[in-house]
């Protein structure tokens, strides 16, 4: 993972962790990004403004998991805070930590208890949506683990969608356990149809 982004006199990247590299020219950047790497190994993204807890951006993983009648339910949802000098939020590639999504809707964005109830209805809609067109398009799959960014302006992107085996291990990390425990309460019932 590599954020690379230009500034009014050169351009500077940075892979997962540290502090930014410099090149001068465009040309300079694009060797060192691809790194010897096929063109096509290579997918960018437009990089997200996240909003941040002490200057470290934040992203949120949604878990949906299907119950013991096939029935999509939420599961739960944390917030994953960058380590320090990191661009990703992947706690364990950028030595970050996991938090609950209230926590860091009112350190970052300093919503109001209403506030962050609306934003949590809307992440969780968001989550239903996206399973619904993954599997009204064939996708066949039991748990989903959504990871969504906030920006500074509190808008919802979608980072990631994985649809196959989202690891439950950071909801263990939380101190109030009723999410870990209803992840594996959800996927005991599916394992028993």
């Amino acid at each position: 993972m590599i954020k690379a982004w230009k500034t009014e006199n050169d351009y500077r990247f940075v892979k997962v962790q540290g502090k930014p590299l410099i090149e001068k020219s465009i040309n300079n950047l694009y060797h060192k990004v691809t790194d010897g790497r096929p063109i096509q190994s290579i997918l960018v993204q437009k990089a997200i403004d996240l909003a941040s807890i002490n200057g470290r951006p934040f992203s949120i993983r949604l878990m949906l998991m299907r119950d013991g009648k096939r029935e999509w339910q939420y599961a739960g949802m944390l917030a994953k805070v960058s380590g320090e000098d990191s661009i990703v939020t992947n706690v364990r590639r950028g030595g970050g930590y996991a938090t609950t999504v209230d926590d860091a809707l009112a350190k970052s964005l300093g919503y109001s208890s209403d506030q962050i109830k609306r934003k949590n209805e809307e992440i969780i809609r968001i989550g239903f949506e996206i399973i619904r067109h993954a599997t009204d398009t064939g996708y066949r799959s039991h748990e989903t683990g959504i990871d969504l960014g906030i920006d500074n302006n509190g808008k919802v992107w979608i980072i990631e969608v994985n649809l196959s085996y989202p690891s439950h291990a950071l909801f263990n990390r939380l101190q109030d356990k009723t999410f870990y425990r209803k992840i594996k309460s959800l996927a005991a019932e599916y394992q028993e149809t």
